[in-house]
C-alpha cells in the first residue's frame, strides 16, 4: 500500500511540474512575439524617418 501511495505522490508532484512548465512555456512564447512586435515596430518607425523626442515619448503601461 505504501508504495501505490507514493506512485500517486509521484504522479502528482509530475503533473505539478508540468503545469508549471505549461505557464513557463506560455509566457516565455507571449514575451517573445511581444518583443519580435516591439522590433517590428522600432525598425518601421526608424525607417519612416519619423523620430519622436524624449518629450512626446510616454511608455505604455
Amino acid at each position: 500500500m505504501d508504495e501505490i501511495e507514493d506512485i500517486v505522490r509521484r504522479i502528482g508532484r509530475q503533473q505539478g511540474e508540468n503545469a508549471y512548465y505549461r505557464s513557463c512555456y506560455v509566457l516565455l512564447k507571449q514575451l517573445q512575439d511581444a518583443v519580435g512586435k516591439a522590433a517590428e515596430d522600432l525598425l518601421r518607425l526608424h525607417q519612416s524617418g519619423a523620430f519622436l523626442s524624449f518629450d512626446d515619448f510616454h511608455p505604455v503601461s
